[in-house]
């Protein structure tokens, strides 16, 4: 509907001209009831001489009254009852004092009547009469006025002349509180009948008003549809004219852009020769530099620098390739897939960094996911490092925690046509489907939820101060998202403003017992069982991964939040077979821990092993180093 015809404004139109409806109806009843009792006051005064002509000699006698007088009564006071409602009838009809004036000569005219036949019953009852004409206006207050004169009409008269009202001389103070009554008898039917006549008036008028709104309304519509139509039919032919235009142009274009299309594939093609030499350059070099004589901590730098240029190597494929994604062209590969290794491989990415902002870079694969699947480990991994890296680099304290979950589902209706594994890798059982659900939690600063509707977009950020302040291209995202949904997942994210954010995604994948070159050794869980394990860090996500994973190989696990709490519990307690503890640890850190331990006899040979980070890297002659059996970073 027309803003103009808004519901709100149709109901006070409605309101309006229901109101004007009413007041002219109620002028007409008014103009119409006005006539009447002009036309009805002139036969009064008439029949009021013919009264006092032919019923007066027969009432009044001798004396008491003679006939002429009554004459010129009624002739007299007739007039002058009659005169001042014909001349506002003339002068001003329809008007509220008009119907009051005339309400008091119609009783002044009723009381003449009674006058001049002596008081007789019969014209009494013209009193009624007056007050049901009286009712035609409507109006209650009409008849209380009339019936007000009449009262007062025959408590005078009924006291100082009897005769003339009750035709008889005997004066009784009350007799007229009995025909005052009768009055009143009458006045509350016809104030009644008055209102509800009102009631129904305005009824009336709204419906009236509806209808008359309403039958504007679609006229209004009509008219703007037939105004529509003939533009349509305007802009119609406009376009016809124009779309012969544009297929012309189109024609033009389309050559335009397949030669575009040409050039852009012949430029990428470039670009990624160009590209790709270089890096493999890089790749290839630091290939060469493991394989020479190396210490520890260079062969693990070597090694990042190996696992960062592949990293490197397959975004920017994927970055190159990704016309080829918007087109549907790009295959997975379906190979074997070390779950562990392929997360494992992705924080290791990030470990210096996290070590450089202190934060806690954790992981967790829950025990029901398959330890091998089929599927491409770059697009997974590629996936994963985009999400660890945007986490990194929106959290400032506090740790980003990557969990892995599993669901066993049936293949999905179309797995046959869309799989097609390596003709060496040998499914598990009636090929098992799993649904990997992988979630980045990290504790950085948020996302606001007005801004939630940006990420996943092409070249987009959740502001621009996020590209001035941490960089990037808003390209990630967008590409994780489509190639999640090539590996029959969903992405997505939940996120609190200063409380962090987490990323998920899912893939689809059949389990495997063909294992990749790259899987680690597994440990032989017979030879913990029942082994106490102690696990000594600050950050408790980090306890709880440790303790589960010591859970599931039959340890009794036991934790330690502090220092001071671990030296606590190995004095009050039984000596466990090994302990884990932290390096960065507030107040007293791994290696004072370690030293306290050594230097109390009862826990001399405990094995210690120690948790760092990249940023905490000790030579291997490092005396400190003695303390433990084993060290991570």
């Amino acid at each position: 509907m027309n803003s103009a015809f808004s519901k709100p404004t149709q109901q006070e139109a409605t309101q309006d001209r229901s109101a004007e409806l009413l007041t002219a109806h109620r002028r007409q009843i008014y103009q119409r009831t006005d006539r009447l009792f002009a036309i009805l006051l002139v036969l009064q005064w008439l029949a009021g001489i013919a009264v006092a002509l032919w019923i007066s000699p027969r009432t009044w006698i001798g004396g008491v009254s003679e006939i002429h007088e009554h004459v010129w009564v009624a002739i007299i006071l007739g007039g002058i009852i009659a005169l001042p409602p014909l001349l506002l009838v003339i002068w001003r009809p329809g008007e509220t004092l008009t119907r009051y004036v005339i309400a008091v000569a119609q009783s002044l005219a009723s009381a003449l009547l009674i006058h001049l036949s002596g008081g007789r019953i019969e014209t009494h009852f013209h009193i009624f009469g007056s007050l049901a004409f009286l009712a035609f206006y409507r109006d209650w207050k009409v008849l209380i006025i009339a019936s007000a004169v009449t009262s007062v009409d025959h408590l005078l008269r009924g006291l100082f002349w009897p005769q003339s009202v009750f035709g008889n001389l005997a004066v009784d103070h009350w007799r007229w509180v009995e025909h005052v009554g009768w009055v009143i008898f009458e006045d509350i039917s016809l104030i009644y009948s008055c209102l509800r006549g009102q009631s129904e008036m305005k009824e009336i008028a709204v419906r009236r008003a509806e209808l008359e709104i309403t039958r504007d309304v679609i006229e209004h519509r009509v008219n703007e549809r037939t105004y529509e139509l003939a533009t349509a039919n305007q802009q119609l032919e406009q376009q016809v004219e124009r779309r012969r235009q544009i297929e012309v142009e189109l024609v033009t274009a389309r050559d335009a852009a397949e030669a575009a299309s040409l050039a852009k594939s012949e430029f990428l093609a470039n670009m990624s020769h160009e590209i790709r030499t270089p890096m493999n350059g890089v790749l290839g070099m630091t290939s060469l530099l493991m394989e020479t004589p190396l210490d520890e901590q260079q062969q693990s730098f070597a090694e990042t620098i190996r696992q960062s240029g592949d990293s490197l190597l397959s975004i920017i494929n994927e970055i190159l390739d990704f016309s080829k994604i918007e087109a549907g062209h790009v295959e997975l590969e379906q190979a074997p897939v070390t779950l562990l290794s392929c997360v494992e491989e992705a924080i290791d990415l990030f470990a210096r960094q996290a070590a450089e902002k202190r934060i806690d870079l954790i992981s967790l694969i829950d025990e029901d996911a398959p330890a091998c699947f089929l599927g491409d480990v770059t697009r997974v991994r590629q996936v994963l490092v985009n999400l660890i890296g945007n986490a990194m680099k929106f959290t400032a304290t506090g740790e980003v925690f990557v969990e892995v979950t599993a669901t066993r589902i049936p293949p999905p209706p179309d797995a046959e046509l869309h799989f097609h594994p390596l003709p060496q890798v040998a499914l598990v059982g009636e090929s098992p489907w799993h649904e990997i659900h992988f979630r980045i939690r990290d504790t950085g600063v948020g996302i606001p939820a007005e801004r939630m509707d940006r990420l996943f977009k092409l070249f987009s950020q959740v502001d621009a101060s996020m590209t001035r302040r941490f960089g990037g291209t808003g390209l990630g995202l967008a590409i994780s998202k489509q190639l999640t949904e090539l590996m029959g997942g969903t992405i997505g994210v939940e996120s609190e403003v200063g409380k962090g954010s987490t990323f998920f995604f899912s893939i689809i994948v059949p389990e495997t017992d063909t294992p990749p070159d790259d899987l680690p050794p597994v440990i032989d869980p017979s030879s913990l069982e029942g082994r106490q394990l102690l696990v000594v860090d600050d950050n408790a996500t980090n306890r709880r991964i440790l303790c589960l994973q010591g859970q599931r190989w039959g340890m009794v696990t036991h934790e330690a939040s502090s220092g001071e709490e671990a030296l606590d519990f190995l004095n009050s307690r039984t000596r466990p077979d090994v302990a884990i503890l932290d390096m960065q640890m507030p107040g007293m850190d791994g290696l004072e821990l370690a030293e306290k331990i050594q230097a109390n006899p009862r826990l001399y040979s405990l094995p210690l092993i120690m948790l760092s980070s990249a940023g905490m890297l000790m030579a291997p002659d490092d005396p400190r180093r003695q303390a433990f059996v084993s060290w991570f970073n």
